[in-house]
């Protein structure tokens, strides 16, 4: 019996591969042999490792029905998809290349040459809207008991409304979708200070602070600078700055006794000058403007009786 190993396996199973009939499928199947034991060779790939890619496959065809395919995503953000249409579809020198399909390609539209006006023939005006048209979106409640609802509705029509039948009341509600959107719906501060406090989708946290910017309210300004100061992640930590940034101009000017700076990264995502938070005892923390290297103002009315000192942005400040 033939013994079998990493420097023989390959070729044997690229022979077996030889009787297949149709000449284009043998070609890409022993081609697509050889690739993958050589992928397996350079990664020296475990049998643990190899049955998480299993699983990993496995979850991607589980996801797919008659309205998605996951698999064109997985190509997609591959880079496999790019690169068909980059052998399949060669360009002239200099011209724009091409790319793959996207949700506006309309098979058979009529050619144009350059320079031509594209609204030719348009007929779609103002306010008109398609008849047919399917937006998914997926709700996501959380409840008093720290449980999460999830429920998916597809909207079809310009105007519609849903009721949700919940088991308690919801601490704060996510609205995710599957294409790009705005939304804009009415919360209560509590509601956005538990979504900014214990969501765990970035996104989720992100859209509170933008939405707590609108309240001016002690409660909102307290749970965005508690987000500068202790949210993990730096991106929603400059989106509370720059929160606290809109909200604090409007209200009258305290005494501190200190100035806590924001993290690096938070800062330099607030341009050109950030916001860092001070902490002032019994009462909710407000915010202040620095720029690096430089002298430091107030966000509100600027004392013309005292000069500015120069400070650091990387420790604790005061000023009397």
């Amino acid at each position: 019996m033939r013994q079998f190993n990493e420097d023989n396996l390959t070729e044997a199973v690229v022979a077996r591969l030889k009787k297949t009939k149709n000449p284009r499928l043998r070609e890409i199947m022993q081609s697509a042999v050889k690739h993958l034991h050589a992928f397996a060779r350079d990664v020296n790939l475990t049998e643990e490792e190899w049955f998480e890619g299993i699983k990993f496959l496995t979850a991607v065809g589980q996801k797919c029905d008659d309205k998605r395919q996951e698999f064109i995503l997985l190509s997609d953000i591959l880079g496999l998809s790019m690169m068909l249409v980059a052998l399949n579809h060669k360009g002239a020198p200099g011209a724009t290349e091409a790319t793959v399909l996207g949700p506006f390609f309309a098979h058979g539209a009529k050619e144009y040459g350059y320079g031509a006006d594209l609204r030719a023939g348009a007929s779609q005006k103002g306010e008109d809207v398609p008849e047919t048209f399917r937006v998914p979106l997926r709700v996501d409640f959380r409840l008093e008991n720290g449980e999460t609802t999830r429920l998916k509705v597809d909207v079809t029509e310009k105007e519609q409304g849903f009721y949700f039948p919940l088991a308690s009341k919801p601490k704060f509600v996510r609205v995710d979708g599957e294409i790009l959107k705005t939304l804009d719906f009415e919360r209560s501060v509590d509601m956005l200070k538990a979504q900014l406090q214990e969501d765990e989708d970035v996104l989720g946290r992100v859209d509170a602070a933008r939405a707590l910017s609108k309240k001016n309210d002690r409660d909102a300004i307290a749970a965005l600078g508690k987000a500068v100061r202790e949210d993990a992640f730096w991106g929603v930590q400059a989106e509370a700055a720059k929160a606290l940034g809109d909200l604090l101009p409007a209200r009258p000017r305290r005494r501190t006794q200190g100035v806590r700076a924001c993290p690096q990264r938070a800062r330099n995502a607030v341009l050109p000058a950030p916001v860092c938070v001070r902490a002032v005892r019994g009462r909710a923390p407000r915010a202040r403007l620095f720029r690096r290297g430089a002298h430091w103002r107030g966000l509100a009315a600027q004392d013309s009786q005292r000069r500015p000192r120069r400070v650091s942005s990387s420790r604790t400040l005061s000023r009397r």
